[in-house]
């Protein structure tokens, strides 16, 4: 969800400002995946296949 922040950032600020908005405000990706391994929508080496640098 946007909210007024981000907003903000999108329109007035450079791109490096809007990305670390980004990144606090929402979730990992890792994260989110063991989120979906407890919930049996993905598996373990799923995440770590499509999380791995």
């Amino acid at each position: 969800m946007i909210d007024d922040e981000l907003r903000k950032l999108i329109h007035e600020q450079p791109e490096s400002e809007l990305i670390k908005s980004a990144r606090k405000h929402s979730r990992s990706l890792q994260s989110d995946g063991y989120d979906k391994i407890k919930a049996g929508i993905t598996t373990f080496d799923e995440v770590l296949r499509v999380t791995r640098s």
